[in-house]
């Protein structure tokens, strides 16, 4: 704690303002030894586990319930981490739309390209939409196609996890009568 206060501290408008940094911890700070040293011993505990790293290349595009929709989840639910998000891109075609549908997990959309109308609101590139568990998601349509970053997680309130299986993996589509849009 005492070194990151004083790579602060050195940092600080004080010492620049005087215009004097002390040459042993000028060089130490450009070196990065204050942060790295004493960041790597506190961040890193028994049982933590590291980041993974997917490049979206890494996956096929599969297809996603509704029609015209397509997903490359980089990271979903399995039975060995049933918590683990549905992170990934879903690719909408030009004219693609879904009906008003609810969810029991939380997530967030965020707009890469394209337009839609959600909800009856224009929505383009930098958009993002937040839904909160339990949620419905309002009508959807495009008439340009586009591709959405998209996050789903188990709803903090209601401990429901995504869904991945049977939603964006599907090997045929149902027949948009048939499907369940209350889960």
């Amino acid at each position: 704690m005492v070194v990151r206060q004083l790579a602060y501290h050195a940092n600080s408008m004080v010492y620049r303002k005087n215009g004097f940094i002390p040459p042993r911890l000028l060089t130490a700070i450009h070196r990065g030894q204050f942060m790295t040293q004493q960041t790597e011993a506190d961040a890193r505990r028994a049982g933590d586990h590291a980041c993974e790293i997917v490049h979206e290349s890494e996956r096929e595009w599969e297809t996603l319930r509704f029609d015209g929709t397509e997903s490359k989840m980089l990271f979903h639910p399995r039975p060995e981490r049933p918590l683990e998000p549905n992170a990934g891109l879903v690719r909408y075609a030009p004219g693609s739309s879904f009906p008003v549908h609810r969810h029991d997990f939380a997530q967030v959309w965020y707009i890469l390209e394209g337009q839609f109308t959600i909800g009856g609101k224009k929505c383009g590139p930098g958009t993002m939409i937040f839904h909160d568990a339990p949620h419905y998601e309002e009508e959807m349509h495009t008439e340009t196609g586009g591709v959405w970053l998209l996050v789903q997680y188990p709803g903090p309130k209601t401990g429901k996890p995504a869904i991945y299986e049977g939603r964006f993996n599907m090997k045929k589509r149902i027949p948009i009568g048939q499907e369940r849009l209350d889960y």
